[in-house]
């Protein structure tokens, strides 16, 4: 439904691009459809464009709170597959090496290597490294 309304909204911009509402709608549709970088003009022009004066219209801080969130998704990482995705993987990888880190590690000596690192950690530690 957004994407449709997208499409019959772009076809006015020539005449209703520089009004508060064709920017407002457009900036919230771009936002749900989780394109920030694409929202985040519109809702900076509507926020030049709202006097403050019409109750009728989303307030100043609304379209600033709108605003400040696509900063942030923006600057968010992105990543190419979902988390559940990323950590199937990971945990694949990891069960294939896994007899091997145990064999490099030593069953029998395991508390030992334990104790080494707390050692290892702790003159790190002391030495300001």
């Amino acid at each position: 439904m957004l994407k449709h309304a997208l499409k019959l909204m772009q076809v006015h911009e020539d005449e209703l691009g520089t009004t508060y509402l064709w920017n407002f709608h457009m900036g919230y549709a771009w936002y749900y459809l989780d394109q920030e970088s694409r929202a985040l003009p519109h809702f900076r022009r509507a926020l030049e464009l709202n006097t403050g004066d019409d109750s009728r219209l989303n307030s100043r801080q609304g379209i600033e709170d709108l605003t400040d969130d696509c900063e942030k998704r923006i600057s968010l990482p992105r990543f190419e597959q979902c988390f559940r995705e990323r950590t199937e993987t990971t945990w694949e990888a990891f069960a294939k090496q896994e007899s091997q880190m145990r064999y490099l590690m030593g069953e029998g000596n395991k508390h030992e290597m334990g104790n080494e690192t707390d050692r290892t950690v702790r003159t790190h530690s002391a030495s300001g490294i």
